[in-house]
Parts: C-alpha cells; sequence; structure tokens
C-alpha cells in the first residue's frame, strides 16, 4: 500500500513541475506582434513573354523572387544591418536583449513570409512592447525597400548582392487584398 501512495505523490509533483515550466514559459513569450505588408513586383525588363527558366511559369517566377527577398530579410546579415540603426539601438528592446543575444531573438521572433498568389511579403515581429515590435517590422522594411531600390539602380548586373531585380513598396490599410470570391 505504501509504495501505491508515494507513486501517486511522484506523478503529482512531476505533473505540478511541467505545469510550473508552461507557466513560466509562457511568462516569457512576446505578446505583441507587428505586421508589415510589402508589395512586391517584378522587373518587366527582366522576364520574356512565356515559359522561364526550365520552364517555369512567370507566377513560379515571380514567387521565387519573393522567396529571395524574404530569405534576405532572414538573414543574419540583414538583422546586423537592423542593429545598426540608431532608431533600434534606442529600444527597450534592445536593452533588455544586449546586442549579443539580439541576433537569436530577432532570428526566433521576427519572420519574412512570402505569399504564393499574392504579390507581397508579411514582415512580422514579435515583442514584449507593441512600440519596439512596430518599430522593428517597419524598419526592416524600410531596409528592404532601400537594398531593393539600390539594387534596381545599380547598372552592373554582374555584381550579385542575392536580391533579384524586383521593385518594392511598403502597403498601406486600403492597399491591402481583400477576400476573393
Amino acid at each position: 500500500m505504501k509504495s501505491k501512495g508515494k507513486v501517486r505523490w511522484v506523478i503529482l509533483g512531476v505533473l505540478i513541475l511541467c505545469a510550473a515550466v508552461v507557466v513560466l514559459r509562457g511568462l516569457n513569450r512576446p505578446r505583441y506582434t507587428a505586421e508589415v505588408h510589402l508589395e512586391v513586383l517584378s522587373d518587366p525588363n527582366d522576364r520574356t513573354s512565356g515559359p522561364g527558366a526550365r520552364g517555369m511559369l512567370p507566377k513560379d517566377l515571380e514567387y521565387l523572387d519573393r522567396l529571395s527577398v524574404a530569405t534576405w530579410i532572414s538573414s543574419r546579415r540583414t538583422y546586423r544591418m537592423l542593429l545598426e540603426r540608431p532608431e533600434i539601438r534606442a529600444t527597450a528592446w534592445l536593452a533588455a536583449q544586449g546586442s549579443d543575444s539580439a541576433l537569436e531573438d530577432l532570428s526566433r521572433w521576427c519572420r519574412a513570409t512570402p505569399h504564393r498568389y499574392e504579390s507581397r511579403i508579411t514582415i512580422s515581429m514579435q515583442a514584449k512592447q507593441a512600440e519596439d515590435a512596430e518599430l522593428i517590422a517597419n524598419t526592416l522594411a524600410a531596409i528592404t525597400v532601400e537594398a531593393l531600390v539600390q539594387h534596381a539602380q545599380e547598372t552592373d548586373p554582374a555584381e550579385e548582392t542575392g536580391l533579384p531585380r524586383v521593385m518594392a513598396r511598403m502597403m498601406g490599410p486600403a492597399d491591402r487584398p481583400g477576400p476573393r470570391p
């Protein structure tokens, strides 16, 4: 009889410990999410009519362009460029993180998601303060637009920066696509 009582207390103790871990992890998670939508349009001068490389359709090529831009946004190099900005250095988020763990925090809570059937990329950032999440997402979108504009204006196409020749702009509430029938 005594062994059954001990087993019950051990099981109860493990359940309480698991519940405590779940609660503590929930307190440490960010509470606010900010999203920015970038409209990405392919350069019409780079495309030919009909299928493109390896028989791909123009829609697939445009999605690959958006995917490469989203990959560039999520790179450590872009995150370092973001952390060098003075407005980001002044945030409470960076003061709480420290510059060492900020890159890991960005890779965990910042996402760039290309949409397959829409010409946009969604950049989202989660943080404990809404202002910090909004500022980081907007600054990351601005860095991306600046890089794409600079890349489109380059005269030497042989220089490879990892970005496709596309144009991007931040979308406002009136530009967001509505539900499709």
